[in-house]
């Protein structure tokens, strides 16, 4: 089952608006294509897709047989590129149909076989089964009423047109017992010898006069002056040709079926018919016409030429063939060597679990890219995907490409390999790199690695800072001395606390940093050794220029921060980008959060406190942290 359908004749005055709004009751629509031909001639059918397959089946069964406008559409389900089950194509618009091979000197397809076509015999017995026997009766009844000829000749009808036809057999029967009964009805009619013979004599001469016309008729044809016209712009009739070579009168126009960019055109007079020559060589929608003017020896020539031209088609239409082969070969080994693949012609509505549930039915992927647009929120219609194994990549290539998915035909090829670039990544360093650079390529590389994660570290230089502002010291106080490790480990405890409480106000569930981390999400990074003091908005400008962003939450001492993207894409250009980057002359070091981070909206439960208490509050904790402090430490300076 297709999540896409195929509706046709449709009326030629419909518009893309109009049928997403009509089909759009049943499902959402993710796709509409209008199809037409190369001289901009609606078709009369369109491609609809639907977000899933149940929406198309409903759309199915609701709209085939149903009206648009005044036609009386009919509605199928889609069929895969390349789908050997398919029905066959018939259009002189579609390549693998035999009126396009036919039109185009293409040899027929081997799958086509011509026994399904009905025979004439059996369309006329067909149309004879299929009339009407009280309407043949009643023809048959007035046929030689006078009345009812003179009715017919008025709708521009003949008994013969509304009669049901008989086989070829037959009318040669009746036409020769026809003129058989016309000669018996002279031969026994009651006249004399000398009226018969004047009545044959009579016969004769009209015979001898209706063929004497007939040459007069074409020796008024030779009489034109024709020229040949070749390399016509594609879709070009006859009053195209009237207006090109215009104020020239032209006699005549034909332009043959069967070969394309040419036509005759015949002159009464040859002074018109040398200045059409006079075209050669000139330029028509990017097209140089080659004209001359047509003679018998020319003609055997150009049929000489038409047959070679028909050949090079042939040959042209195999070279072709090979030519598919050969890049879709191409592509399934481009594709076994990088393991990534390039996904076009995706719904906007995509999400990357979609991508994922359906790519990796063929094997563990390793990423799944999907770009969003920053001003649109939506997704671009493209995306990367990167199998662990490039051989599953290959198996993917061979059964997607071409298939429907979300209402769209997916088209896949082949993504660029990623550059093994850094020290440590397989390749030697570039020119001119020091290994300072290279080591922090390869720190970068490692970033989302799980075994390099510490979701409580924080750095010494943001701990000393904080604690000399809050009990008004120096950091050479804090750190000097025998007791500067006891210190900073408390003064870390008191930062974590305070954090703590924080994150749980604000709607963060800690038991994820302490549990076993099974999964990590996507799109919240947890960034880790900020400098002392860091604004939620200094962090917000640093994020925000790779996507959308959702909560942004930095605790007391700013020294740790989590930032939530609304959007996969951006939460992972940021992490890639940003991750050991130097941030105020500190290294950045970013975490994927645990799954499940935040509990929710923000609750805030806490009631606004006063000044006052806010005040003493801060006066108790200050208090009692310094008092804590100094009681339990020896603060000498050196």
């Amino acid at each position: 089952m297709s999540s896409r359908i195929v509706v046709k004749n449709l009326p030629r005055s419909v518009t893309a608006e109009q049928l997403k709004a009509k089909f759009a009751e049943k499902g959402t629509v993710t796709d509409v294509q209008l199809k037409y031909t190369p001289e901009g001639k609606f078709r009369r059918f369109a491609f609809i897709g639907y977000h899933r397959e149940d929406q198309a089946k409903a759309a199915l069964d609701y709209f085939n047989n149903s009206f648009v406008f005044n036609s009386r559409i009919k509605v199928e389900i889609c069929s895969n590129l390349g789908d050997t089950n398919k029905p066959k194509s018939w259009s002189k618009y579609a390549p693998d149909s035999f009126a396009y091979q036919k039109l185009h000197n293409i040899e027929p397809t081997q799958d086509f076989n011509k026994e399904k076509l009905p025979s004439k015999k059996e369309n006329k017995k067909s149309k004879q089964k299929t009339s009407d026997p009280l309407l043949n009766e009643l023809v048959e009844k007035h046929k030689d009423d006078p009345t009812f000829s003179d009715f017919l000749q008025l709708h521009g009808k003949n008994v013969s047109q509304i009669l049901p036809a008989s086989n070829d057999e037959d009318e040669t029967e009746d036409t020769e017992e026809g003129d058989e009964s016309s000669t018996n009805q002279i031969a026994h009619a009651d006249i004399s010898d000398m009226e018969y013979l004047k009545l044959k004599a009579k016969s004769s001469q009209e015979d001898i006069k209706q063929e004497s016309v007939a040459p007069k008729v074409v020796s008024h044809k030779r009489q034109y002056h024709t020229i040949v016209v070749k390399n016509l712009p594609p879709g070009v009739k006859k009053k195209d040709l009237k207006a090109y070579f215009k104020p020239l009168p032209l006699a005549s126009v034909r332009v043959p079926q069967g070969f394309l960019g040419m036509a005759y055109i015949g002159f009464k007079d040859e002074k018109n018919c040398n200045k059409a020559l006079n075209k050669n060589k000139s330029f028509w929608q990017n097209k140089q016409l080659n004209i001359y003017k047509y003679s018998k020896d020319n003609s055997a020539l150009y049929n000489n030429q038409s047959n070679n031209d028909t050949n090079n088609n042939k040959e042209d239409n195999r070279e072709k063939q090979w030519k598919q082969q050969e890049d879709s070969v191409k592509n399934a080994e481009d594709i076994a060597e990088s393991g990534r693949i390039f996904v076009r012609n995706l719904s906007y509505m995509v999400t990357e679990d979609d991508l994922t549930k359906q790519f990796e039915k063929y094997g563990p992927l390793a990423e799944v890219i999907l770009p969003i647009d920053k001003e649109t929120e939506k997704t671009k219609g493209f995306a990367l995907v990167t199998y662990v194994m490039p051989e599953h990549a290959a198996l993917s290539y061979q059964n997607l490409d071409g298939t429907v998915f979300l209402g769209r035909m997916l088209h896949l090829i082949p993504g660029k390999p990623k550059e093994n670039e850094g020290y440590g990544g397989g390749s030697s360093l570039n020119e001119g790199s020091s290994f300072k650079t290279a080591k922090a390529k390869t720190l970068k590389k490692s970033a989302g690695h799980v075994h390099t994660w510490n979701s409580l570290f924080l750095g010494t230089n943001a701990i000393a800072e904080a604690m000399a502002e809050a009990y008004n010291a120096s950091k050479a106080d804090i750190l000097s001395g025998s007791g500067a490790a006891t210190r900073l480990a408390m003064g870390e405890t008191e930062i974590v606390e305070k954090t703590r409480t924080f994150l749980e106000e604000n709607g963060v569930r800690l038991d994820a940093f302490n549990q076993v981390v099974e999964a990590r999400s996507k799109t919240v990074i947890l960034v880790k050794n900020l400098p002392y003091k860091t604004s939620p908005d200094e962090l917000k400008a640093l994020f925000e220029p790779f996507g959308d962003l959702g909560r942004v939450l930095i605790p007391p001492y700013g020294i740790t921060g989590l930032v939530e993207f609304l959007h996969k894409a951006g939460a992972k250009a940021a992490f890639n980008a940003l991750a050991y980057t130097k941030f105020k002359e500190t290294p950045l070091y970013l975490e994927w959060a645990p799954d499940g981070t935040f509990i929710g909206q923000k609750e805030n439960k806490k009631k606004k406190k006063t000044k006052e208490e806010e005040e003493e509050e801060n006066v108790e904790v200050c208090g009692r942290g310094r008092g804590g402090f100094e009681n339990q430490v020896n603060f000498n300076p050196v």
